[in-house]
């Protein structure tokens, strides 16, 4: 259903299957799955990665499967496939728990705002349901030992789409060398004419830059404390009017603000230090 056609049961528990002289019949199709050609072809792309352990053919796989809700960080991405590749690859069939690795995929896509496709999702849920029905018929039986048999047709290679897609990659190439020297005169007058713009984009970058944007406030606080403390002493130098405890009135208050300034700051630093947060 899968492999060949493309058209599955996305439901296939134990109470929509029946025997009859002995075929499978299926009933209740209010579930049903679909891949169109690209998914499929996707998908054998996936399973070659996995089988030659080709983490970043894996990666590529899944980015183009996927649509991305935000920007993601590709390098981090990559290592936590490479990852997830360690920890299956050199596991037999046997020892596979089918649900937990499908699992550990959609918490890593998640993880990184990787929307699969709706038939995508629903070939995981049917992957999972038919392994706890073979269960109940079989205890032994692995499904992924099941699949294995389809493995000449997971990695067979449409050499006809190939070679058409070839050529048409060709010939789009051949266009684009073609526009070169066009763009490149482009490019020259833009920045001749001062026109050229560089976007930079660091990923990765917001956790230090808040650090920084942390530690300009705590500085500036500083400051100001301090600024409080030396303008209140100055003050107490004078006999400007009126005075409280002997010293001018206004020092005085800016000797209260400072303290108060200081406690909050050494209050919050100390708090924030225990739980093992930035300020």
């Amino acid at each position: 259903q899968i492999i060949e056609v493309g058209f599955f049961h996305a439901d296939p528990h134990s109470g929509n299957l029946r025997i009859d002289n002995g075929q499978i019949v299926w009933i209740d199709f209010g579930m049903m799955g679909e891949l169109n050609s690209r998914d499929r072809d996707l998908m054998k792309q996936g399973v070659k990665s996995i089988v030659n352990e080709n983490t970043p053919l894996l990666v590529e796989t899944i980015l183009t499967l996927g649509l991305c809700k935000r920007e993601i960080d590709y390098s981090k991405f990559t290592v936590e496939m490479d990852r997830f590749m360690n920890k299956y690859v050199n596991m037999s069939l046997e020892e596979i728990d089918l649900p937990a690795m499908v699992q550990d995929m959609f918490t890593i896509c998640h993880q990184y705002a990787i929307m699969l496709p709706k038939g995508i999702s629903m070939l995981a849920r049917s992957l999972v349901t038919i392994e706890g029905t073979m269960r109940v018929l079989d205890p032994k039986v692995n499904i992924l030992s099941v699949l294995s048999s389809y493995k000449s047709e997971l990695l067979h290679i449409n050499w006809n789409r190939k070679l058409r897609s070839v050529a048409v990659r060709g010939a789009e190439s051949f266009e684009d060398v073609l526009d070169l020297p066009i763009q490149a005169k482009y490019l020259m007058d833009a920045i001749q004419k001062g026109h050229v713009k560089v976007n930079l984009n660091l990923l990765g970058s917001e956790t230090p830059l808040a650090n920084l944007d942390r530690m300009i406030n705590r500085i500036v606080v500083c400051i100001l404390i301090a600024s409080l403390l030396l303008g209140s002493s100055i003050l107490c130098t004078t006999e400007l009017k009126p005075e409280f405890l002997g010293i001018p009135l206004i020092g005085f208050f800016g000797f209260m603000i400072a303290f108060a300034m200081s406690l909050w700051l050494f209050v919050k630093m100390l708090f924030l230090h225990q739980k093992n947060k930035p300020f």
